[in-house]
């Protein structure tokens, strides 16, 4: 797909354990496509970043829903730090 492609960019410098995406997609399709990342495209971890926090609490639901397999956590910054480097801890455990 054309609008899913390893960005290359020379300011960001990169493990080579790590691929950077950009996805160019129209607004409605945004979680779908997602989806479809997420269930086809065989990567065993994922960071997603999204910009607000009732979006983060969205997404984490329903990935935590459609992909029970998947270890699912959310970071945002209506979180105390506590959280979420408690949170950031659980996460990087799993993988």
């Amino acid at each position: 797909e054309e609008a899913f492609k390893p960005r290359k960019d020379n300011e960001i410098k990169l493990p080579d354990t790590i691929s950077f995406f950009r996805v160019d997609t129209v607004e409605d399709e945004k979680e779908l496509f997602l989806h479809w990342i997420l269930g086809d495209c065989g990567f065993s971890s994922f960071l997603v970043f999204v910009n607000s926090v009732e979006v983060t609490k969205r997404i984490s639901s329903t990935l935590s829903l459609s992909f029970p397999s998947f270890t699912v956590s959310s970071l945002h910054a209506k979180m105390e730090q506590k959280q979420r480097l408690r949170r950031l801890r659980l996460g990087l455990k799993y993988h």
